[in-house]
């Protein structure tokens, strides 16, 4: 049996230039898409994010 991990999915979820929080935005979405369930606190990040993305880009 190899040593080698395999991932398990590949999806590019940041660079060197990438926020902590737009990060953590991109990472829920790849599990989520991959069949994870997240709790409410998850959820809730992820709305509030949302909600200040859609903020700043009307400025």
């Amino acid at each position: 049996m190899s040593k080698k991990k395999k991932p398990l999915f590949l999806e590019k979820v940041a660079d060197k230039n990438t926020s902590r929080d737009q990060i953590m935005f991109n990472l829920i979405n790849a599990l989520k898409k991959n069949g994870w369930k997240c709790d409410d606190e998850t959820n809730n990040f992820q709305q509030k994010y949302l909600k200040k993305f859609k903020e700043n880009s009307n400025d």
